[in-house]
């Protein structure tokens, strides 16, 4: 005989304050369940933002700080807490104003090596928070949405409107000993550049044996405390068997 079950309890319907705190797996692409989709239910979209570092159609930005730069300038900065990484929109009145940086270019990235008092860059500093002020020693990885060197370069020739996404450097002095042979790295720089870039790394050099930290891709940008042309650091290096170099890494 079938017993009676009596009647279903009913459910109370669930507030909208009391929204489960993450979504369940979705049935996706990726196998019979889709990869979880994680939404904090205590935080506002806003605050989200903040907590992860993810850009959004909303700000198009990790973190929007536009509030924090006066309404009447044309630049904007963008940044995400504790990020080595912001973004710094530029803007100049002709293609003839210079932006106002000391820039080189012997890598994958643009270097820049300095930021001109009175420029576009040195105006966009006054008013920018101090987390998003473009520095000497700083890196370009993209501008205007591209990141590959030549449409880097050429953007920043043919346009008024520049938005630089910029990766804090990894600066350090690193010791080196050649023990009376050569330093054996091969460093490349451009003609009228300020730094060399660490392009190979042959096995007797005395990077590998001592175990330095150099890599592939790091950049030159002194010798003993001293920083100027490409050519006189290469002078200064050939010239002297111990010396120290001051190293910039792309982090």
């Amino acid at each position: 005989r079938a017993r009676s079950r009596g009647p279903r309890p009913t459910r109370r319907p669930r507030k909208a304050s009391e929204a489960p705190l993450f979504e369940r797996p979705h049935r996706g692409a990726f196998g019979r369940r889709g990869a979880a989709m994680l939404v904090c239910a205590c935080c506002r979209p806003d605050e989200l933002i903040e907590a992860t570092g993810l850009p959004t159609e909303r700000t198009g930005s990790r973190v929007s700080l536009s509030a924090l730069v006066a309404q009447e300038a044309p630049w904007k900065a963008a940044v995400a807490p504790d990020s080595p990484h912001f973004r710094a929109d530029l803007v100049r009145s002709s293609v003839e104003q210079p932006w106002g940086m000391v820039l080189d270019a012997p890598g994958d990235a643009i270097y820049i090596a300095m930021v001109r008092g009175g420029g576009v860059a040195a105006e966009y500093n006054r008013t920018a928070p101090a987390q998003a002020r473009i520095e000497s020693d700083d890196f370009i990885v993209a501008v205007n949405g591209r990141g590959d060197l030549s449409s880097m370069l050429h953007m920043l020739r043919e346009s008024t409107k520049a938005s630089l996404e910029i990766s804090r450097p990894c600066v350090f002095e690193q010791p080196v000993d050649k023990g009376g042979g050569p330093l054996g790295l091969s460093l490349k720089h451009s003609e009228d550049g300020t730094t060399l870039c660490v392009s190979e790394i042959s096995p007797d050099s005395p990077v590998r044996s001592d175990g330095l930290d150099i890599k592939i891709g790091d950049l030159v940008v002194g010798v003993d405390g001293r920083r100027g042309k490409a050519a006189a650091l290469l002078a200064e290096i050939r010239a002297r068997d111990a010396l120290s170099l001051t190293v910039a890494r792309l982090i």
